[in-house]
C-alpha cells in the first residue's frame, strides 16, 4: 500500500511538474501510455511466455473483446486528459480528494443503477477515504 501510495503521488506531483514547464498535456499522456505498453510487452514476451498461468501471459481475444474494451480504454484516455488539463490550475491535494471522491461516487452509481448490494466492509472502506481526503 505504501508502495502504491508513493508512486502515485509521486507521478502526480511529476505529471504537474512537466504540464505546467511544457504544456504538453496530451504528448506526456501518449508518452506514458507507450512506456506502459512496451514494459507490459517486455514482460509478457519475458515471463508470460514461460507460464501460462502467469499474470503476463496473454490469451488469445476477440474483436467484440477489443470493440468492448476500447471504449473503455478511450474513456479512461479521456479521463486522464482532462485531468493533466486541470492539473496546472488546481493543488495535488485538489486532485487527490476530487479523485477519491469520484471512487465514492461509482459505488453509489453502482448500487443505484446495477442494484449491485455493497458490502458493510466496502462502505466502512469508502467513509474512510472521505475522511481520509
Amino acid at each position: 500500500f505504501s508502495a502504491y501510495c508513493v508512486a502515485s503521488t509521486s507521478m502526480t506531483i511529476l505529471n504537474k511538474i512537466v504540464v505546467q514547464e511544457l504544456g504538453v498535456p496530451f504528448m506526456l499522456l501518449g508518452f506514458q501510455q507507450v512506456v506502459a505498453m512496451a514494459v507490459f510487452a517486455a514482460l509478457h514476451f519475458t515471463l508470460g511466455k514461460l507460464d501460462a498461468e502467469s499474470t503476463w501471459h496473454i490469451k488469445r481475444f476477440t474483436v467484440g473483446q477489443v470493440r468492448r474494451l476500447l471504449v473503455v480504454g478511450l474513456n479512461f484516455t479521456l479521463i486522464l486528459a482532462s485531468s493533466l488539463m486541470a492539473l496546472p490550475l488546481v493543488s495535488v491535494a485538489t486532485v487527490v480528494v476530487f479523485r477519491n471522491f469520484c471512487t465514492v461516487v461509482i459505488a453509489v452509481l453502482e448500487r443505484m443503477l446495477f442494484k449491485k448490494k455493497v458490502q458493510l466492509n466496502s462502505w466502512l472502506a469508502l467513509i474512510a477515504i472521505v475522511l481520509g481526503s
